[in-house]
């Protein structure tokens, strides 16, 4: 993994605490990629003709529509990487083999 992706991960994480969401997703690392300083998430979008601040707004109210959790279960160790998230993980490696 690059430092980029790493950085992108770690902020998801950030993202998804901050939310109360148990679960790392996708959505949640598509938005920490977007936040990123010279980062190239907007770059793709744009080359795949669409409009960065377009997807990021969409993505932002995806997430709000998400249930948040309180109390013992929000507590940053219980948050963990979705199925969805593990298998795009797997997929990137396996393509990057």
């Amino acid at each position: 993994m690059t430092l980029k992706v790493q950085d992108g991960l770690q902020r998801a994480g950030t993202i998804a605490t901050r939310r109360n969401h148990q679960g790392i997703d996708v959505e949640h690392v598509l938005l920490a990629l977007l936040d990123q300083e010279d980062g190239l998430a907007g770059n793709v979008l744009q080359l795949a003709g669409l409009n960065p601040q377009l997807v990021r707004t969409a993505v932002e109210k995806d997430l709000d529509k998400r249930p948040a959790v309180r109390g013992g279960g929000s507590a940053p160790a219980q948050t963990f990487a979705t199925q969805r998230l593990s298998q795009v993980l797997t997929k990137a490696e396996d393509e990057m083999t």
